[in-house]
């Protein structure tokens, strides 16, 4: 069987949405993971799993979630001096600054406005509400509420890797998947928001 290790920010200091939900570990816990994941498992590369002639018992895979630039500063580098593969699951729509993180967002307005939770309750949008809340519902809020800065949001839940960033380690052993675009919930949307 394959096992998935999934991490998301590996950094120093860590923001408020990281702590709450312990999306971050520090460089120094990431290394001691990886120094345990390779002495209990045999790390492959994506590669290795689309290969059907491949046997995975005891296989693991290092993964990353939404493309923080923790993981693309601090631990890329680790996993190249160690000659870890890795696979990055990207919100390519955060990285363009396009769209603030949606998770990050729906989390802010939920500790920080009493109109938001108003607005969820009444439309009957289910706790927690960054996995239920749908983009139709969030335009309607914000048709008459103002939505915090992409800044502010990115200061409460973290930075993203640039463009730059993901250049940068194309060709390194570094694999890139699709996490949705903004980072919106599958369950959560109709086919045509999908």
């Amino acid at each position: 069987h394959l096992t998935i290790f999934m991490f998301h920010d590996v950094s120093y200091e860590s923001t408020t949405l990281q702590r709450k939900y312990s999306l971050s570990v520090t460089p120094d816990q990431f290394i001691a993971q990886l120094e345990w994941i390779k002495r209990n498992f045999i790390i492959q590369s994506p590669i290795e799993l689309s290969n059907q002639q491949s046997n995975l018992n005891g296989s693991a895979i290092i993964t990353f979630d939404d493309g923080y630039l923790g993981a693309f500063r601090n631990a890329l580098p680790i996993l190249k001096k160690l000659k870890i593969p890795s696979l990055i699951f990207l919100n390519i729509g955060h990285i363009n600054k396009s769209k603030p993180f949606i998770s990050g967002l729906v989390t802010y307005l939920t500790y920080n406005s009493k109109e938001f939770i108003n607005f969820c309750e009444e439309n009957k949008v289910k706790k927690p509400f960054y996995l239920y809340i749908t983009p139709a519902q969030l335009k309607e809020y914000s048709q008459d509420n103002e939505l915090p800065s992409y800044e502010e949001i990115e200061k409460y839940s973290g930075k993203f890797a640039s463009m730059e960033d993901l250049n940068e380690w194309e060709n390194e052993n570094v694999f890139y998947g699709n996490h949705l675009y903004e980072h919106w919930n599958y369950f959560s949307l109709n086919q045509e928001e999908f």
